[in-house]
């Protein structure tokens, strides 16, 4: 059995579209997660399956162990989970810049594309699509596929840059300023955006100093919340994963840096440290000459 994952957020080069196999939306919180995955686990016991015993229990179980159970590792622990989502933003983007078509997506993208309650409608929709997912063997990869392609869309449409749920420390304290400016307005918006922007910076940079990485990186991100284009965030976090030796994602951060600011010095000079650790990042990889069976090397030949 293969299963070729190849549509949605799959075509975009090497990348797992973890919230597909498990059939829960990118914003999904904790508990969603872990409650569809149980779900999946009982769907998937051979009991529940249709067909010769020995067969579907040898094939569940390798569904379930190469397939469904890495998606909720990932998904489940908070640090790699926001890995995944800054790599589900980065994909996001390069479907952006391929503009690649809705047109040849199943009927509900298509739909949710000009869908004008975006949210209720994508909710509704991976909700549908996963009520029965892993209920048969033979319909996982048109299933995951379709939902794969619901993300995109969903991405590709909305704005906000999704990550693992987080409590953020809400102010008690009145403003001590009534005053409002009236005339260039836009300006002081930006202004106030870029100072902010560089607070995170300057306290990321402070928690580099003290190696306290998790804590920069959080400094970060939400800098990046404000300001998804700052090509200094994404440098010094390509710089943190780089140090981390999480190349994949030092590799992503690196690359939307020098992407926003080709001139970027700290950027240039962890590309260098990465070319040099991972030769295959110096040039972006060829594109693959065929669809690739993302579960082939698991399953086997095709029949």
């Amino acid at each position: 059995m293969v299963l070729r994952l190849d549509r949605g957020l799959f075509q975009l080069g090497d990348f797992n579209d973890y919230h597909a196999i498990l059939g829960v939306p990118v914003d999904a919180t904790p508990e969603q997660i872990r409650r569809q995955y149980l779900q999946i686990v009982r769907r998937l016991h051979p009991d529940r399956l249709q067909g010769d015993r020995q067969q579907l229990r040898e094939t569940s179980t390798l569904v379930l162990a190469r397939v469904v159970n890495p998606a909720y590792n990932v998904l489940s622990q908070p640090q790699r989970y926001q890995d995944h989502c800054l790599a589900l933003q980065a994909k996001a983007q390069q479907a952006r810049n391929l503009q690649i078509s809705i047109r040849a997506m199943h009927e509900a993208a298509q739909k949710l594309a000009v869908s004008a309650q975006i949210q209720q409608d994508y909710q509704a929709l991976i909700q549908q699509l996963a009520t029965d997912l892993y209920g048969s063997l033979s319909e996982i990869e048109d299933q995951v596929n379709r939902l794969s392609e619901l993300n995109l869309v969903f991405l590709l449409r909305s704005p906000v840059v999704v990550e693992s749920p987080r409590v953020s420390p809400v102010s008690t304290t009145p403003s001590l300023s009534t005053t409002v400016t009236v005339t260039e307005p836009a300006a002081a918006t930006a202004t106030t955006t870029a100072d902010r922007v560089s607070g995170y910076l300057r306290r990321a940079e402070d928690y580099v100093s003290k190696q306290a990485f998790a804590q920069a990186i959080a400094e970060l991100r939400d800098a990046l919340r404000l300001d998804a284009n700052d090509s200094r965030c994404h440098a010094l976090m390509g710089s943190i994963y780089l140090q981390q030796n999480q190349l994949t994602m030092a590799r992503v951060s690196i690359r939307r840096a020098l992407t926003l600011d080709p001139q970027n010095a700290q950027a240039l000079e962890a590309q260098r440290q990465l070319n040099q650790r991972d030769p295959k990042s110096a040039a972006p990889a060829a594109p693959p000459q065929g669809k690739r069976g993302l579960l082939g090397g698991w399953f086997g030949k095709n029949k």
